[in-house]
């Protein structure tokens, strides 16, 4: 008799300490006279994995000398509509005379993923002693890691 095969694939994220989940349960059907079988198969990964992990702990600390290790050879960074290009150094610079102005106590992602053309980005909330900033970064993987190339920071 022929088996009615049915993949199913659930996936549960979570962030902060919770791991992220992913499921797969695999289904073979049969009439009623034969009997089913289940495979499941389960994978955890840690949260830091998240795309802009690391990116985004610089970010909660503070940590300019951090950001830069994920810096492109040019970064375009525009605080508060002051909009500029620097190389690795300056931007790294720019960014340390912005936290030091600004000293931040956490960061909420509220969104990360990929445009239709490719870039990886994320949205999110940077609380600071001085109020919260809406931050955007854009980024793309180079040899298995993530190279920022633009960051815009807004008051919210």
């Amino acid at each position: 008799m022929k088996a009615l095969n049915i993949f199913f694939i659930i996936t549960s994220l979570t962030f902060g300490a919770n791991a992220i989940a992913s499921s797969s349960l695999s289904l073979h059907l049969y009439p009623t006279t034969q009997a089913t079988e289940v495979t499941e198969t389960v994978e955890t990964v840690e949260p830091s994995s998240s795309m802009f992990g690391a990116i985004i702990s610089a970010f909660q600390s503070g940590n300019a000398t951090q950001l830069a290790q994920h810096f492109a050879d040019e970064v375009e960074i525009s605080v508060f509509d002051d909009d500029q290009v620097y190389d690795k150094s300056e931007a790294q610079e720019a960014m340390r005379k912005f936290f030091d102005s600004h000293k931040p106590n956490g960061f909420a992602k509220e969104h990360e993923g990929t445009s239709p053309s490719g870039a990886n980005y994320c949205i999110g909330t940077l609380k600071t002693s001085s109020g919260d900033y809406r931050v955007f970064i854009q980024a793309k993987m180079v040899g298995g890691k993530k190279i920022i190339q633009q960051i815009q920071i807004e008051g919210k």
